[in-house]
């Protein structure tokens, strides 16, 4: 911002300190959020790969299609 007012020739910047402090909090909010859509991410792929995963293979064959597991007793 200082750079383009400097360079069409008006002098400083008005509130360059202002936008400088405010793309820098803009910055790391941006970076918070990308490390907590990572977080939830890594949290959602190790909750759907215990409930997909575990037990034996007709167990997970029967979660996947919605039916009662023969091997679990559940009807």
């Amino acid at each position: 911002l200082q750079y383009r007012f400097e360079d069409a020739g008006l002098g400083d910047a008005p509130y360059a300190e202002v936008a400088e402090a405010s793309a820098s909090r803009l910055a790391k909010a941006a970076a918070d959020a990308q490390s907590g859509a990572n977080h939830l991410a890594g949290d959602m792929v190790a909750h759907w790969q215990q409930h997909l995963c575990s037990g034996d293979l007709e167990a997970r064959v029967a979660r996947l299609r919605g039916l009662p597991s023969i091997s679990s007793g559940k009807s």
